[in-house]
């Protein structure tokens, strides 16, 4: 008779334990803001990066409870990892920057402080120094006792600090602001500057140039040396 009220405590308490499970995206590719997880997203990831460079994935957390997400990078002779962890909320435009282009996105920006109280997606970003040590790094992510294992394939390759010819994407800043609630009267310029600030030192640490430039004219085009 004793066992009874311990097997119902018992069982009370394991139905009590929240649920989390932990996935990761094998590409950069962003997946939709809403419906279902991509097939592809899995509990192990590959990611093949230089030295001097910085790339990312995403990873899918589902959780009933709130739970700390945390990275454990390696020690490394040289060169060692920095990883990040963005959240990614959803955030919804009135029309879309194409014909037929979603109006709710993901937008990976905002910094994971504390812990994550409701499913959703993540970016982890990955920025390997220069020089480094080349070779295969595990960055295993854990979060409520699941578990995935990022692998950083770290080539025998340094970038440049500064790519000679930029990658130009352009960068609404406007439309930034509007999407994240700072576009009323009411917004201080300091807190759209401050988040536009985030916006271009993303792109940067990604080799893309934020903001247009121009070439100024080099004269006929048989006397320019590109080397």
């Amino acid at each position: 008779m004793k066992l009874i009220p311990l097997l119902a405590a018992f069982l009370i308490s394991c139905n009590s334990q929240a649920a989390t499970t932990l996935r990761v995206s094998p590409t950069a590719e962003k997946p939709p803001a809403t419906g279902a997880v991509p097939a592809s997203f899995s509990q192990a990831a590959t990611i093949t990066i230089a030295q001097g460079e910085s790339r990312g994935l995403w990873l899918r957390v589902d959780t009933d409870a709130c739970v700390g997400v945390q990275a454990s990078v390696p020690a490394t002779p040289a060169g060692q990892p920095v990883v990040e962890l963005l959240r990614a909320p959803v955030y919804t435009t009135t029309s879309g920057s194409y014909q037929g282009a979603p109006l709710q996105n993901l937008d990976p920006l905002p910094p994971l402080v504390g812990d994550l109280c409701s499913s959703g997606y993540l970016w982890v970003d990955f920025r390997v120094p220069s020089p480094a040590t080349p070779g295969d790094r595990l960055v295993p992510i854990t979060a409520g006792g699941a578990r995935v294992d990022i692998t950083l394939r770290v080539l025998n390759l340094q970038l440049p600090a500064r790519p000679r010819y930029p990658m130009y994407m352009e960068l609404q800043f406007a439309q930034v602001s509007r999407a994240h609630g700072l576009a009323d009267e009411g917004t201080t310029l300091a807190a759209r500057g401050a988040l536009n600030a985030l916006y271009r030192a993303f792109y940067r640490r990604h080799r893309i140039e934020p903001i247009k430039q121009y070439l100024s004219d080099p004269g006929p085009l048989s006397s320019v040396d590109l080397d």
